[in-house]
């Protein structure tokens, strides 16, 4: 507008560049908005895989965690990226396509050769359109995002597990299945970071009294001790105190420590209502030669 000289309405060139810069600004507008809005749905769904990044970082620091067993279990990120990668891509949101129609065949063969090239011709560029088209991605939302996002958790662990386990010595799948197992468990609230602590660890109570005359024959004490921290767990205090229990029923506690398989055998009365997670706390007090064979 400063550039131009005379009458501005008369300036065909000048009214054209400022429709045109107008026009441009109001795409740009409706641009802005619509980034905007494409914003706040992705980081409004992105919110909603946050588990399965959790779980994915879970998995991965626990690869870096291998190398304290052995040093060559080693793992780079990129391994571990291009196997999510591949658990992602197995749980596909594309919509398969839908099987065209045969078309009819022609009743009547065509007696020059010529006509025959051509149908051949035509036969070949088929499948070149097929390979154009592009799949529709289904969009989901609500209910069925959750459950993709439970699926792919699913997904994603067995992956990586199966991708690891190829790497590992025999001697130690089980330990690794096991810590696998504990953390995903531990990060989902179902077990206390106690309960993990006293499964691995199982330490004796230092004030856990004098062990009653008719275990000594086949308890030591630093059973006993560990049998009295386990009282402080929340799921060994529905049935009473287990040291009472060891000592008012010491021959049903006995019974069970001297079974085979004492992973499957009844436990004595008051221990009768607890799961499988929490039996193996007695199996790893008691009898840790069966906690193996507990955890398969």
């Amino acid at each position: 507008l400063e550039l131009g000289e005379g009458d501005i309405l008369d300036d065909t060139e000048l009214i054209l560049s400022l429709e045109e810069a107008k026009n441009t600004s109001d795409e740009v507008k409706e641009k802005v908005v619509f980034a905007q809005e494409m914003e706040a749905k992705i980081n409004e769904t992105s919110e909603f895989y946050r588990p399965t990044g959790a779980r994915g970082s879970l998995l991965f620091f626990l690869l870096c965690d291998l190398c304290k067993m052995h040093t060559f279990y080693k793992y780079s990120l990129d391994s571990f990226v291009m196997v999510v990668t591949r658990a992602v891509n197995s749980v596909t949101l594309r919509k398969p396509k839908e099987p065209k129609k045969i078309e009819e065949v022609v009743e009547k063969v065509a007696d020059d050769d010529d006509d025959d090239d051509e149908d051949k011709e035509e036969a070949e560029e088929e499948p070149q359109e097929e390979e154009e088209e592009e799949e529709e991605i289904i969009e989901l939302q609500g209910k069925e995002l959750k459950q993709r996002v439970v699926l792919l958790e699913k997904v994603l662990t067995f992956f990586v597990f199966d991708y690891t386990r190829r790497g590992l010595l025999d001697a130690d799948k089980l330990t690794v299945v096991s810590m696998m197992a504990i953390k995903i468990l531990v990060r989902a609230g179902q077990v206390t970071m106690e309960e993990r602590s006293v499964l691995i660890n199982a330490p004796p109570d230092p004030s856990a009294g004098a062990m009653p005359e008719n275990a000594k024959s086949w308890l030591t004490e630093t059973q006993w001790g560990q049998m009295k921290t386990l009282e402080s767990l929340e799921a060994f205090k529905k049935g009473g105190k287990l040291t009472e229990s060891l000592e008012q029923d010491g021959l049903g506690w006995k019974r069970w420590y001297t079974e085979e398989k004492a992973e499957t055998a009844d436990l004595p009365r008051s221990v009768r209502d607890l799961g499988p997670f929490h039996r193996l706390f007695l199996l790893r007090i008691m009898r840790p030669d069966r906690i193996g064979a507990a955890l398969t």
